[in-house]
């Protein structure tokens, strides 16, 4: 009986071994990815990291560890996928199994709340067969980003910067303008708004006559957003606070830009891939251009100190010999008096129309919040 016994069992590991030498699983029997969904996301919005592993071989893959390295603020919704901490490092672990010549892809739910570029660094798969054969191991460096857009802002501010009624010869010029100019007057048929009526040229003719208007086109507006408010380089901090709130009041300005088709560019000492020599240009065209726009925001960083660091007062040079002596917007985080002298001079001097906006003008902590000063 016993005899009987281990010829079946020999029997049985014979049959095994030659089922799993046919078609094993193995590296180039399987394909594995992962990725965003998405390139852009506003702050805690969701948006998933999609994995995705076909089996090629003609075993089930019975057991499946998909391992992804993922930066810190990235925050999993699914409670099914366990998330663990080593060192610097935050991963998130899915558990499945796949058929024989099939796939399998994941979706895990995630969000962020704060602004920035956020990565999946490296992707890990074990895996073995239904029978327990052929562990195989396969570990990449992985480089996909998502960016996370500011957060929206109060916009009060931006009533300081629009001007109605460009081409009139009573109004003040400011940075930006409407989007229609006066080309000139014609009489009152009881069809326009009562707001079109010109009331001290009526008074010169003795009857009712009206602005007539047409599309400018032409607009180009200039920002100059510097980051050197929030920078202390001797002590190398940030205060990322105001540094995050004057990059929200940078985006109502730009969306205002969009929302009117205004073309407008942004002169920056802050870095991100978007910027070709401290400029970002846009001719606002619809969707496209604002998700360009708002990566753009999203990718600002402070690298003080990683490389060549402009300062303020180099960045208003700039500014300057590229603006064709066209009025701007300085948008800083805090005013400073040297730079605020300078501007002053270039208003007196070539005549430029400056609109000075300080995120700490406009910046209301919350009630318990603290100054909030990083590293730079």
């Amino acid at each position: 009986m016993f005899f009987f016994i281990a010829l079946f069992l020999l029997l049985v590991i014979v049959f095994l071994n030659i089922y799993a030498k046919r078609d094993p699983v193995s590296k180039d029997k399987i394909s594995h990815s992962v990725e965003f969904d998405r390139e852009l996301a506003e702050p805690g919005e969701d948006f998933f990291i999609v994995t995705k592993v076909e089996n090629f071989s003609s075993h089930s893959m019975g057991r499946v560890y998909i391992t992804a390295a993922i930066d810190e603020g990235i925050e999993i919704k699914n409670k099914k996928y366990k998330v663990k901490y080593s060192k610097s490092q935050k991963t998130v672990v899915c558990k499945t199994s796949i058929r024989s010549r099939r796939s399998r892809e994941l979706q895990i739910a995630a969000s962020v709340e704060k602004r920035g570029a956020y990565w999946i660094k490296s992707f890990q798969l074990d895996c073995l067969d239904a029978l327990g054969f052929h562990i195989s191991y396969y570990n990449k460096p992985v480089n996909k980003k998502i960016v996370i857009a500011p957060k929206r802002v109060n916009h009060d501010f931006i009533s300081k910067m629009v001007v109605p009624g460009y081409g009139d010869e009573n109004a003040k010029h400011g940075f930006i303008e409407d989007e229609t100019a006066i080309r000139t007057y014609g009489e009152y048929t009881g069809h326009e708004p009562m707001r079109h009526i010109n009331w001290k040229k009526s008074a010169q003719v003795g009857e009712f006559v009206v602005k007539q208007f047409e599309p400018m086109g032409t607009n180009v507006n200039t920002v100059v957003f510097d980051i050197g408010g929030c920078v202390n380089s001797k002590a190398n901090t940030l205060n990322n606070d105001l540094f995050e709130y004057a990059v929200s009041m940078l985006r109502e300005v730009l969306e205002y830009f969009e929302a009117k088709r205004i073309k407008y560019r942004v002169i920056t000492n802050a870095k991100s891939s978007m910027l070709r020599e401290l400029t970002f240009s846009s001719v606002p065209s619809g969707k496209k251009t604002r998700n360009k726009m708002l990566y753009m925001l999203g990718e600002l960083d402070c690298e003080v100190g990683k490389s060549k660091y402009y300062s303020s007062r180099e960045l208003l040079s700039f500014a300057i010999k590229s603006s064709y002596n066209a009025p701007f917007a300085y948008l800083s985080t805090a005013s400073r008096t040297g730079i605020t002298l300078s501007l002053r001079k270039l208003m007196k001097i070539k005549g430029i129309d400056i609109i000075e906006l300080y995120a700490q003008d406009y910046y209301k902590p919350q009630q318990g919040e603290t100054e909030n000063v990083n590293k730079a």
